[in-house]
């Protein structure tokens, strides 16, 4: 190897280094920013889901006619539940921003404590949007990790249907087959957000029928012929994937 080729070399790899700690300070700059907002300054709670303008009125159409509304991912649409006066159960991975959802909903007057359940599913310290800090699925984390899927169902047994889920947190695979194995097939619908786009998703509709899309956001009822044995396999597979 010439001299040059040498210095070419190692300049190519102080150029991969130093790009690989920038990238790792830039994670680390961003992730202080969001503790300081999470652990000081506390997040600011829109009243409307962050929906595409025309999943709104979709979406509060289904939830104005459920019996029991059932969400994993708290914001907006909790607070658009509450205004509505709708029963509903809700997951969050990340506890400071469910009491900040609380407080919202306190604010404006329709906390109900008799028709509402906050839920903190604990999956350890969480970044923006509750996405776990540490992400390597080992199964200490997993088995912690399956807590906000199991989080739910004993709070959700006394609910009466029709039932309305909404999936827009974590773990987004295996909540919606964990809702198709939970609740009345007959009685379910589920809307999983962001659907569009995203093919990892897309294993759900080995148990779920697409009914309909609206935007990114699709709506989905359990298969009438799902297979028990295979559901529960899919659910214990995606439960390491926090997407």
């Amino acid at each position: 190897m010439s001299m040059m080729s040498a210095v070419s070399d190692m300049e190519a790899g102080l150029d991969t280094l130093r790009h690989w700690f920038s990238n790792k300070l830039d994670r680390v700059v961003e992730y202080a920013q969001f503790l300081y907002v999470q652990r000081w300054t506390g997040f600011t709670v829109s009243g409307a889901p962050e929906f595409e303008a025309q999943a709104v009125p979709f979406f509060l159409d289904l939830l104005t006619t459920a019996g029991a509304y059932l969400e994993f991912g708290m914001g907006g649409s909790t607070v658009l539940a509450a205004m509505n006066g709708v029963c509903f159960v809700s997951v969050d991975s990340d506890r400071h921003f469910m009491r900040a959802v609380k407080d919202k909903i306190k604010q404006i007057g329709r906390l109900d404590p008799e028709r509402q359940t906050f839920i903190h599913g604990d999956i350890g310290p969480t970044a923006a949007w509750g996405i776990p800090v540490l992400q390597r699925a080992t199964p200490s984390r997993v088995e912690r990790w399956r807590r906000y899927l199991q989080a739910p169902w004993a709070a959700m047994m006394d609910k009466p249907g029709p039932y309305l889920v909404l999936v827009d947190g974590r773990f987004r695979v295996a909540c919606a087959l964990s809702a198709a194995k939970n609740l009345d097939a007959s009685q379910t619908q589920i809307l999983i957000d962001d659907y569009e786009g995203r093919d990892h998703y897309r294993v759900v509709e080995r148990h779920l029928e697409l009914r309909q899309r609206c935007g990114r956001m699709a709506l989905f009822t359990p298969r009438a012929d799902i297979d028990a044995k295979s559901l529960d396999a899919d659910i214990e597979k995606y439960s390491a994937d926090w997407r």
